[in-house]
């Protein structure tokens, strides 16, 4: 979590903004981390395979997921890799593999669907097949 440091992080903070507001305040508290993390990860990482997750490519601050949007922009293979296209399906396939009460929150938002350069559905599809096709859209420079 060194980038987070970067901003002043406190894990102490975080377990006092937990015990008030519980999850939905400890997102929050989240997103300017992330949104930090994103941009130090791509300024050292040039040209490195990097998965971040749900959580650092949803923002519901428009400054934030504007930051986020800035430092991709040049990007072009940007991933959002979901089940299926059907997001009623993937949402029970996500759950089944962890159910998350923010999983339905992640797979709608919209962050996800304006940061992607590609979508990638893996249901009925191998793990070799899945990688085959994201390799298939990679642009080199």
């Amino acid at each position: 979590m060194g980038y987070y440091q970067e901003l002043g992080y406190s894990k102490e903070k975080e377990r006092e903004i937990r015990a008030e507001l519980g999850f939905e305040g400890v997102y929050k508290y989240w997103k300017p981390f992330e949104a930090h993390t994103v941009i130090r990860i791509l300024q050292e990482y040039e040209n490195h395979v990097i998965d971040f997750g749900a959580g650092h490519s949803v923002y519901e601050d428009p400054k934030l997921f504007s930051m986020v949007e800035d430092v991709l922009t040049d990007i072009e293979n940007i991933f959002l890799i979901l089940p299926s296209e059907d997001k009623e399906e993937s949402l029970r396939i996500l759950n089944e593999r962890e159910h998350l009460d923010i999983n339905h929150h992640f797979l709608e938002h919209e962050s996800n669907y304006k940061l992607a350069k590609h979508i990638i559905y893996t249901k009925d599809k191998t793990p070799y097949e899945s990688a085959e096709e994201v390799i298939s859209y990679i642009s080199y420079h």
